[in-house]
């Protein structure tokens, strides 16, 4: 997986690759399984065994 410092991304907007689907929202939390966006149209949940990468924004 792809990412810069993650600890650094938290509360900032960006995009997440998983699952052959971009996702857009602020990075709320990385677990051991999971990584949490807030969207404009909600939380969106990812499992991290299918996230490809984690970048900021642009």
């Amino acid at each position: 997986m792809y990412t810069d410092n993650l600890a650094a991304m938290i509360g900032q907007a960006v995009e997440v690759e998983s699952d052959g689907m971009t996702y857009r929202g602020t990075l709320v939390e990385v677990s051991e399984t999971d990584v949490f966006l807030q969207s404009d149209v909600g939380w969106i949940q990812l499992s991290v065994e299918t996230v490809r990468s984690i970048k900021p924004r642009e």
